[in-house]
């Protein structure tokens, strides 16, 4: 027994000289290709591809382009399915809209609208194929369709869009052992194709959050937000990172400078919405139960892309409000607005939100 005890205080000692990861601070001393670098996220609250989680899941929210006002979530269920629900602005309250589909999805699902033929599309990593990524759609008769298998070394919940301008569905989500976000593409043909790396200039800059994704309708610039850390930041602070991708001469993706929002919780994915040429997102702070924080930037090349808070509209919630959602609602009750909403999770449950924001014409 003395033996066994001292081989174990030895290699826990040596795991310590080598570099052993901080569950705190997962990639300041942990190689992003080591085993302690994907031990380390997972300690973090990602899940492991052979341990479906069990908790209900943040969902996914939408809205039609030939319907104004018609908006639907798909979230994941306690029973790693998936759920169709939509929003009865008669009665105030999230409703299904067909049965649930899918199984073994061990991730948050991406969800938007079709855009070539209003229906919708979900993306989510399945539990059966590990770390790759499980393509959905319904039909006009409300019936969901799996479709494809497509990529590979696929972690964390993926962000979704159709592209207004080339009509391809187009996704960012993280990737095994790298630093940054992988981008992948449906062509016109029905094809995903990965497109490589969302770029990183920086080498002590990590991906530490999923990301939020979402194009501007004047300008067609793509964006995509998530939280990252700084390995050489002593004060431990994670920051809003900001990409965009828009055309000169060819379209191209460029890294804007990131942004230190004190006291933003990194566990806690950003609600993202377009209005004209600005991008907003919301968010949580790290001490406030009941409260999201709104921030906004403008679109478009030749901009500083600086984050601005708008501390005079924050939105007060009626009881804790962890993951926000919001989507844009074109030509809805004669206003463009934007309709934010908050969902509660819990370990064997989900809970409707107890309220909802609509921001008309960019005035909440």
């Amino acid at each position: 027994m003395k033996k066994l005890i001292l081989n174990i205080s030895f290699i826990a000692a040596a795991f310590i000289i080598i570099g052993g990861c901080s569950n705190e601070n997962p990639v300041q001393v942990c190689s992003e290709n080591s085993n302690d670098y994907k031990e380390a996220m997972l300690s973090e609250g990602y899940w492991e591809f052979d341990n479906p989680p069990t908790r209900a899941g943040v969902p996914a929210m939408a809205a039609s382009t030939k319907f104004p006002g018609n908006i639907e979530i798909v979230r994941r269920t306690p029973e790693n399915k998936l759920e169709p629900l939509w929003w009865n602005w008669s009665y105030n309250t999230w409703q299904k809209t067909s049965a649930d589909f899918g199984s073994g999805i061990i991730s948050d699902p991406a969800l938007c609208v079709n855009r070539e033929d209003d229906l919708l599309q979900v993306v989510a990593r399945d539990w059966h194929f590990s770390d790759k990524l499980v393509h959905y759609y319904r039909d006009n008769g409300l019936i969901w369709h799996e479709n494809v298998h497509f990529s590979s070394n696929c972690y964390g919940s993926p962000a979704m869009i159709s592209n207004c301008e080339t009509g391809n569905l187009e996704v960012v989500v993280r990737e095994w052992g790298s630093r940054t976000l992988k981008y992948i593409v449906r062509n016109q043909n029905g094809v995903w194709e990965d497109q490589g790396q969302l770029p990183n200039n920086d080498q002590d800059q990590y991906v530490i959050g999923d990301p939020s994704f979402t194009q501007t309708l004047n300008d067609k610039v793509l964006h995509v937000v998530c939280f990252t850390y700084h390995t050489r930041d002593k004060a431990n602070r994670y920051y809003l990172h900001h990409w965009t991708k828009y055309r000169n001469g060819s379209w191209v993706w460029q890294n804007a400078p990131s942004k230190y929002l004190k006291g933003l919780d990194p566990s806690v994915r950003p609600a993202i919405a377009p209005y004209n040429a600005t991008i907003s997102i919301w968010v949580k702070k790290v001490n406030e139960t009941n409260r999201l924080r709104s921030y906004y930037t403008c679109s478009g090349p030749g901009v500083n892309w600086d984050w601005t808070e708008d501390s005079q509209h924050p939105l007060e919630t009626e009881k804790w409000s962890r993951y926000p959602s919001a989507v844009y609602l074109p030509e809805y009750n004669q206003g463009h607005n934007i309709y934010i909403s908050y969902f509660e999770t819990e370990l064997n449950g989900w809970q409707n939100p107890t309220n909802h924001f609509v921001c008309t014409n960019g005035i909440l």
